[in-house]
């Protein structure tokens, strides 16, 4: 087989995402995703980093002998236990090329083309292969340590024949062609001409500078796509260049371009004498072609815009207090609101995600999954997108959750959108020229017209760095992303929800902030409001009187920023097993209420409990036998004695029956000398004084204390 081909159907293999070819049940760890190895089984030895398109095995052993590992390649070999060429066709979905197999054809290499930047430095490779039914194939290649590297470069795109264009007589015309093959042809005549890779649509923002106050004349494709093609890069340029034309072709067929015009007899005097007759390209009232901002600006008006700026605000008029629109929560727990971006942050394993899953399926569903209330505003359209897993392990997610809390597809009816972006990534904001961010308004734009069209009230993205493709430690990065993306999704009337990571907690650090929230800390000051998911410690379970054993499976959420309204009280869910019929065990999100001390313990109990205290017989040292907890129990018919195997659960009963009775001034603690002349603390009576009529004990803040 030809070589070159050889080594295209190989590259092609080595594009494919190594996560797309996961295992399931795989969790993110990091940039990596670890898990169970599908070959030895074993839970804590498998990774792949999706960055880098590497996987290894710790236990495993590869083809050299030593720890299984490798790229794509070596992981289709590791996981379908083939050969190389085997591997590579389950990855491309083709046979080696001249192996024909059915239908199949071999590719042929049409051609390659080198773009070179300002210096003439080669920057990016592209080549052209064809088959013989029609098919094409475009591979990009940059330049890494002296060789051609499968993938685009990371900077900018550039011009294709970039130094001729910057040595070109500036009182020219620079012809734009859609293609290589094209422009290669028409600088034949003469002429200064260029393209940009990828063909039709994929002109962005950062080729624009290299054309700056140049005559530009646009030669489309004689087909619509070229048409529209022209006209984008047109709207892109006017504004910046000194003049900008579209020169339409006439006698081209259908899908022929400026190569059949020449390669038909056509010379590049004829394009010149042909774009002088066309008249300058003016954008038109639509805007169409036209990319704009949140501000309805293209980038090229802004500096004009700018010079325009008028600033002239007006005194403060207050408003009628009972005019002012109330905030409006679409949820029970006060955490998603309309025209709000959120963030849920926690660190992997915490139940983010089947919290926020279970939230949205309530939403869609008209009630609190966790409390069966329902909600004030009703059942809502609601937009859950994933970044991480794939369609079928949400599938399983849904299933599981509504197998658990009763949901019926008919309960959610056309409401509910669960969708995985995994295969499909959406990218709202990448970088820009010199690696800034700049925000994807198509894609943008493209959003708000289905969640218009759909009538979206709530938006969750799952997690934040499957949807953007910015630097998450720069500022104003992610400033940009989180307002002038995500703000413009929310706009007055939806709730976005962001789930993000933490960064790695460090040393002797127990529980994540706001502030651990992974990259820029612009990106907390652009949300309003943000929850914390963090495992029950070992000092919470103590108290709340649960098993270590069981405390990782209670995760507390609370309120860590909360601008719009007063930071509410923890929320605690806990791990829960559904099984499904096809066999697999789904975890999911369940409300977990902190146990009340004060269930069934009555003004009685207390009275009696002043009694006790005012023998001032009784210490406040749980470590001894004349505790005042042990009578306390005792009465309460609480089954712990001193020395004895006591439940932890009831032992955090008295205490906190006990704390909540001090700080309410029922008891007191008095320090004073025992018999042996030692200071003691003992419990005694306190200040209060209840009315003898009155049946209902003082205020308690057990929840506080609990939560």
């Amino acid at each position: 087989m030809p070589p070159a081909q050889f080594d295209m159907w190989v590259e092609k293999a080595r594009a494919v995402p190594i996560e797309s070819i996961a295992p399931p049940g795989l969790k993110r760890n990091g940039k990596e995703f670890v898990g169970p190895c599908p070959r030895c089984g074993g839970e804590d030895r498998f990774w792949i980093d999706p960055i880098k398109g590497t996987f290894g095995c710790r236990k495993c052993s590869g083809k050299n002998g030593k720890s299984a590992g490798g790229d794509v390649i070596d992981y289709a070999q590791f996981l379908l236990d083939c050969d190389f060429n085997s591997a590579v066709e389950r990855l491309t979905g083709e046979p080696a090329p001249g192996k024909m197999n059915g239908d199949a054809a071999p590719w042929v290499t049409e051609g390659e083309w080198i773009y070179r930047d300002a210096d003439g430095n080669p920057y990016l490779k592209v080549v052209r292969y064809r088959k013989s039914d029609g098919t094409k194939s475009y591979p990009q290649y940059h330049r890494e340590n002296g060789k051609w590297i499968k993938g685009k470069p990371a900077g900018p795109k550039i011009p294709y024949r970039l130094p001729e264009l910057l040595d070109a007589d500036r009182t020219e015309p620079v012809f734009i062609v859609e293609g290589e093959k094209c422009a290669d042809r028409l600088a034949k005549e003469g002429v200064a001409v260029t393209s940009a890779s990828e063909g039709a649509g994929k002109w962005t923002p950062d080729l624009n500078q290299h054309f700056a106050d140049r005559i530009v004349w646009i030669l489309p494709d004689a087909d619509e796509p070229g048409r529209k093609h022209a006209r984008r890069v047109a709207a892109n340029l006017h504004g910046i260049v000194r003049e900008v034309r579209i020169v339409e072709i006439s006698g081209l067929n259908e899908g022929q371009d400026v190569f059949d015009f020449l390669e038909g007899g056509g010379t590049g005097n004829d394009l010149r004498d042909l774009g002088e007759r066309v008249p300058l390209w003016q954008p038109p009232p639509n805007g169409e072609g036209i990319s704009r901002g949140p501000d309805g600006l293209s980038e090229n008006q802004r500096p004009d815009e700018q010079k325009s700026f008028v600033f002239d605000p007006q005194p403060y008029r207050f408003p009628d207090p009972a005019s002012i629109p109330r905030r409006a929560w679409l949820d029970r727990r006060k955490h998603y609101m309309r025209g709000v971006v959120g963030a849920s942050i926690g660190a992997p394993g915490r139940l983010k995600s089947t919290t926020e899953l279970t939230e949205c399926i309530g939403m869609a569903v008209g009630r609190d999954l966790f409390t069966g209330k329902p909600n004030e505003c009703g059942a809502l359209r609601v937009a859950y997108f994933n970044g991480e897993e794939n369609q079928v392990e949400l599938d399983r997610w849904v299933a599981a959750i509504c197998k658990h809390y009763g949901i019926k597809c008919e309960d959610c009816g056309d409401r509910l959108w669960v969708v995985s972006t995994r295969d499909t990534p959406i990218r709202l904001a990448g970088p820009g020229p010199g690696g800034a961010a700049v925000v994807a308004q198509e894609v943008v734009d493209e959003l708000l017209k289905w969640c218009d069209a759909c009538q979206i009230d709530v938006l969750s993205f799952d997690p934040l760095i499957s949807f953007h493709r910015v630097r998450e430690t720069d500022n104003g990065d992610m400033d940009i992303l989180c307002k002038e993306a995500f703000g413009r999704l929310a706009g007055e009337i939806r709730s976005v929800d962001l789930v993000a990571h933490t960064r790695k907690s460090a040393p002797g650090e127990i529980n994540t902030t706001v502030d651990d929230w992974r990259g820029a800390s612009s990106q907390l000051g652009a949300v309003r409001i943000a929850r914390t998911f963090n495992f029950m410690t070992t000092a919470e379970a103590i108290q709340l009187g649960v098993e270590e054993k069981q405390r990782r499976l209670h995760v507390r959420i609370d309120d860590g920023k909360s601008n719009p309204g007063p930071a509410g009280a923890a929320n605690w869910v806990k791990i829960e097993v559904e099984n499904l019929p096809n066999g697999d065990v789904i975890a999911v999100a369940t409300l977990w209420l902190p146990p009340d001390p004060f269930q069934n313990v009555s003004a009685a109990d207390m009275r009696v409990a002043r009694e006790l205290a005012q023998t001032g017989e009784y210490r406040a040292d749980v470590r001894s036998p004349k505790w005042f907890g042990w009578r306390l129990a005792e009465h309460l018919k609480v089954r712990i004695i001193s020395g004895g195997a006591n439940s932890k659960l009831d032992m955090a009963r008295i205490k906190a029956i006990i704390k909540t009775w001090l700080q309410n001034n029922v008891l007191e603690e008095e320090e004073r000398e025992d018999k042996g002349r030692k200071k003691r603390k003992y419990i005694v009576a306190g200040s209060f004084r209840p009315d003898p009529a009155d049946t209902a004990e003082p205020k308690h803040e057990h929840e506080d204390e609990l939560a």
